[in-house]
């Protein structure tokens, strides 16, 4: 569970210098969409996992 973790904070660090860089916006308003995005797609994929 330790090593997901991990995975995941260095996944998410390289998308969110990636995502900054390619949009020249500020990294603070890059790391909001980012984080926003994954949660809009955790709690979709929830929803539709728990009706079936």
């Amino acid at each position: 569970m330790v090593s997901l973790c991990i995975v995941g904070i260095v996944t998410g660090f390289f998308l969110i210098h990636y995502r900054s860089q390619k949009t020249r916006v500020h990294w603070k308003v890059t790391i909001f969409q980012t984080i926003t995005i994954i949660i809009i797609a955790v709690t979709t994929s929830l929803l539709l996992g728990s009706s079936m």
